[in-house]
């Protein structure tokens, strides 16, 4: 079943509430290897800096995912723009950071991607650059569906428009839901 069918079968609660289930599983804290990981990074890309919940304009939202909603159970680490767990079905942790573009005024987040295992120089697997990701975030965990597997998704609050990122070998791809 597609998350866009199984979104209007649950009245009023759009994609951030549905996915609850799905981040109560991962985690949204990355460890201070992985946040290194990331420092390192942004060293050698001074254009960039990390996206935070500010740039999200969503805090509402994160806030209903934080104290829990309709039964679902809190996730206390939520962040929107951070996302740990193993993407790729490999057994072996990965990473999603969402960071933004200082150097431009319009879709200026771009999402990266590390596979684990991760060194302190570990390279993107995936970058896309040039988003608008105002009012999305990032989810990953246990299906919503059967059709999602455990699959990090990145969509917008409230909306069944997203994507889920495939993996494709040693990259993912971007699929529309």
């Amino acid at each position: 079943m597609r998350l866009s069918l199984f979104l209007r079968r649950v009245p009023a609660v759009g994609l951030a509430f549905l996915v609850i289930v799905s981040i109560a599983y991962s985690r949204h804290t990355l460890t201070a290897a992985e946040e290194r990981v990331i420092t390192n990074w942004l060293s050698r890309h001074p254009g960039y800096r990390r996206a935070v919940a500010r740039d999200c304009s969503c805090d509402e939202f994160i806030r209903m995912i934080r104290i829990g909603q309709g039964g679902e159970a809190p996730v206390l680490d939520y962040d929107p723009y951070r996302a740990g767990g193993d993407f790729n079905d490999d057994r072996v942790d990965d990473i999603a950071v969402v960071l933004i573009d200082t150097r431009k005024e319009r879709d200026a987040f771009a999402l990266l991607i590390f596979n684990g295992p991760l060194g302190v120089a570990s390279e993107p697997v995936f970058i896309k650059t040039g988003l608008d990701l105002t009012h999305q975030g990032l989810f990953y965990g246990p299906p919503a569906s059967e059709d999602l597997r455990n699959r990090l998704l990145l969509g917008r609050f409230s909306s069944d428009y997203g994507f889920i990122l495939v993996p494709m070998g040693r990259t993912y791809r971007l699929r529309e839901m």
